[in-house]
């Protein structure tokens, strides 16, 4: 942290931070054994792999994971906001002013450079409000822009490959449909999972609908936060909080 630029209370934060995982994933690791031996038995988790230093340049945020983040969670939509004639930086500037406590960057048929570019205005709009800005499936984009987390499906990146690219400090979410599935996304070190979908949507047509009642079960499963995704609005939010228990839609 120091070499990278950082002042030394947050190099020492982050450092505690880092080393406090490493020590958690690498119990069953064997110091000075043989380096070539592969044996694992079930459960065990892989070698740590080297410190991700760009994670320790970008600062220590120890609110960053916190829960409530998770509350209402906004997702941005091209189609919706070319259907409604606003820009994405309008869309997301309106998103957060009415209650958004985090948002994904998800814009599928983007290029990578127009992506790099809407991930930094999102980034500008939302990072002076204490806002995290995850982006969705692209890993590298998340890393050149210093975005706060990725969020990862069933297609994408595996999640500790994704976990060991963007370091201990920034968000991983996971996409799952099974309780099974929420509780593998933990065990390979995702922060959180979104469930659903809850009900029909039209924003991801080849969405698999789950139902409420999976959600709940997947709640009551997984040990990190749960949010609830997959045509949710206004009519039938209080309905998904009462009947899932889940920490955000």
């Amino acid at each position: 942290g120091l070499a990278g630029g950082l002042e030394v209370l947050p190099s020492v934060k982050a450092a505690v931070c880092y080393l406090s995982g490493v020590i958690e994933n690498s119990r069953s690791l064997s110091i000075g054994g043989n380096s070539t031996s592969t044996k694992q038995g079930p459960g065990v988790a892989p070698a740590q792999g080297s410190m991700h230093h760009q994670v320790l340049r970008s600062g220590w945020k120890p609110d960053l994971k916190s829960q409530a983040n998770y509350r209402l969670y906004a997702v941005t939509d091209s189609k919706i906001n070319r259907k409604n004639e606003r820009d994405l930086v309008t869309a997301v500037c309106e998103a957060v002013k009415g209650g958004a406590t985090i948002v994904q960057l998800r814009e599928k048929d983007a290029s990578t450079s127009s992506l790099v570019s809407q991930a930094e205005a999102v980034i500008k709009v939302c990072r002076p409000l204490g806002i995290p800005v995850i982006i969705n499936d692209r890993v590298d984009v998340a890393i050149a822009v210093d975005a706060d987390g990725v969020h990862v499906g069933d297609d994408d990146m595996p999640v500790r490959t994704a976990r060991k690219m963007i370091g201990p400090l920034k968000i991983l979410g996971v996409s799952v449909k099974t309780p099974e599935q929420a509780m593998q996304a933990e065990r390979d070190g995702a922060d959180y999972v979104g469930a659903g979908a809850c009900f029909s949507t039209s924003t991801k047509a080849d969405s698999t609908l789950i139902g409420l009642e999976m959600v709940q079960n997947i709640h009551t499963s997984a040990g990190i936060p749960v949010v609830a995704i997959g045509g949710i609005s206004h009519s039938n939010a209080e309905e998904v909080l009462r009947k899932t228990s889940v920490e955000g839609l």
